[in-house]
């Protein structure tokens, strides 16, 4: 579910496992997807991904 929108920067998350959205995705459009801002995705594997989420977070996010 959460695959195109972290390929196209619309979404990133954080070491917690915690979803952060672009403020170039609507209201709207969240609410379709149904996610929230900080929503904790537990089975989120970033174990031995960290620097590969740092460098999405700093250089695809959109911001």
């Amino acid at each position: 579910m959460f695959d195109r929108l972290f390929d196209e920067g619309l979404i990133t998350f954080s070491f917690k496992k915690e979803i952060i959205i672009s403020k170039s995705l609507s209201v709207k459009n969240t609410e379709k997807i149904g996610i929230q801002n900080k929503q904790v995705v537990n089975n989120l594997p970033i174990n031995g991904r960290e620097d590969y989420l740092d460098y999405h977070h700093h250089k695809v996010f959109l911001r």
